[in-house]
C-alpha cells in the first residue's frame, strides 16, 4: 500500500510540476508579449508628444500668418471708407454712378468738395436686400483726401447716413 501511494505521489507531483512548469513557461512568454507591448506603446506615446509639439508649432504659425494676413488686408483697405445710408436706384437697367452719389452726399452734408479724380472707385457690397440699402466702398485716390472726408463724419449725426472706415472681418468682431 505504501508503495502504492508513493507512485500516486510522486504521479501527482509529476503532474503539478509539470502544471508548474507550463504555467511558468506561459508567464515568460506573456512577459515577453507584454514588454513588446509596452515598448510599442511607449513608442507611440513619443511619437504622439513628437506630433502634438509639432501641430502647436503650426498653430502658432498659423495664427501668426494669419495676424500678417489681417494686417496686410487691413493696410490695403487704408484709403477705403464706407458710407451707409445712400438709397439704391431700383431700375435695374441704370447702372448706378456710387462716385457721384458719394461725392453728392458728401458735398450736401459735410460742406466739402470732392473731386472724380479724388476717387479711384466705388461701388455697392453685398448681395442686394429689400430692407436697407447696401454701403458704398470708396477707394480713394490719395490718403490725405480720405483722411478728410473721415475727420469730418462727425458731421453726418441726425442724418440717416453713416461714414465708417472698411475694416477686416476679425477687426469688425473685435470691436
Amino acid at each position: 500500500m505504501y508503495i502504492r501511494a508513493s507512485n500516486d505521489n510522486s504521479a501527482k507531483i509529476q503532474q503539478l510540476t509539470d502544471s508548474v512548469s507550463f504555467i511558468s513557461d506561459m508567464y515568460e512568454e506573456q512577459k515577453k508579449i507584454d514588454d513588446t507591448l509596452i515598448g510599442k506603446i511607449d513608442n507611440l506615446n513619443e511619437r504622439q508628444a513628437f506630433f502634438k509639439e509639432k501641430c502647436m508649432i503650426y498653430e502658432r504659425r498659423m495664427s501668426d500668418q494669419a495676424a500678417e494676413i489681417d494686417d496686410l488686408e487691413h493696410y490695403g483697405r487704408r484709403n477705403c471708407l464706407l458710407l451707409h445710408g445712400v438709397p439704391e436706384n431700383t431700375d435695374v437697367n441704370v447702372r448706378e454712378d456710387t462716385d457721384s452719389l458719394f461725392i453728392d452726399t458728401i458735398a450736401a452734408h459735410l460742406q466739402v468738395k470732392f473731386l472724380p479724380e479724388d476717387l479711384d472707385r466705388s461701388h455697392r457690397l453685398g448681395a442686394k436686400k429689400n430692407d436697407r440699402p447696401r454701403p458704398i466702398i470708396v477707394k480713394f485716390a490719395r490718403y490725405n483726401r480720405r483722411k478728410v472726408a473721415f475727420n469730418l463724419k462727425k458731421t453726418f449725426k441726425g442724418s440717416n447716413f453713416i461714414l465708417t472706415e472698411s475694416l477686416t472681418r476679425k477687426r469688425v468682431i473685435m470691436l
